[in-house]
């Protein structure tokens, strides 16, 4: 993460300030993640039993995956005091393979736990180094995966147009937040439409729209393939 953004500032001003000292109470009261509401809805869609996620940044989003249940987790965090006050927060989670793992070292931190991040279907970016944990997806992304999701895209151009040049869909989705006050830009990119219509909660009904865009986005796509366009 580089010194000077807005995002920067934000997380060591937590860290560093009164509220350093409380982060662990403060993830109790806030347990879910600090994405647009929208964001965490379409989240609440999937089939927590099926999940296995891979993440860049731990925090509030760690304690909802955790309290949801999901198969399997393993977050990587650069920042020791928000990694040991979400840790304190996690004593009866239900994941059943839970880790967090703490990297100071960039290169640690982005290429780390290569069985687990190839067997997610569902990754994360939301931390430190985007643009490289992006390229990395990119790069060694399984027909496992099903969606990335990449908070404050709209500060991330480049993490997002990389995703975008590699995803079947790209589903921005903007609100309000638990963590801030204002509106955020958190997108969700559709790797692979046919592992996520596997991973749909049937109790729900958000992906309904979402699968009826991709369908249309394919369909439109083979026509063109099929005039030459």
């Amino acid at each position: 993460m580089k010194k000077g953004t807005k995002l920067y500032q934000f997380i060591k001003s937590v860290t560093a300030g009164p509220l350093g000292s409380h982060l662990a109470h403060f993830f109790k009261q806030v347990e879910i993640p600090w994405w647009s509401y929208p964001a965490v809805e379409f989240c609440d869609s999937l089939d927590a039993r099926k999940l296995r996620i891979f993440e860049y940044g731990c925090g509030s989003s760690t304690i909802y995956w955790n309290k949801r249940g999901v198969a399997c987790y393993t977050g990587v965090e650069d920042d020791y005091r928000w990694l040991r006050a979400v840790s304190e927060t996690l004593i009866d989670g239900k994941v059943l393979e839970f880790a967090p793992h703490l990297q100071i070292r960039k290169t640690n931190y982005v290429l780390s736990h290569q069985r687990n991040f190839k067997e997610a279907n569902v990754v994360a970016i939301d931390g430190s180094h985007r643009y490289q944990c992006a390229k990395r997806v990119v790069a060694q992304m399984s027909n496992q995966l099903a969606i990335v999701v990449l908070d404050d895209a709209n500060w991330f151009p480049r993490s997002a147009e990389l995703l975008r040049t590699h995803c079947e869909v790209e589903i921005p989705l903007i609100g309000h937040s638990a963590g801030v006050y204002y509106k955020k830009v958190t997108t969700v990119f559709i790797m692979n439409g046919k592992r996520l219509k596997g991973l749909r909660d049937v109790e729900h009904r958000v992906l309904d729209s979402v699968e009826e865009n991709f369908e249309t986005h394919i369909s439109t796509k083979l026509g063109n393939t099929q005039h030459g366009v």
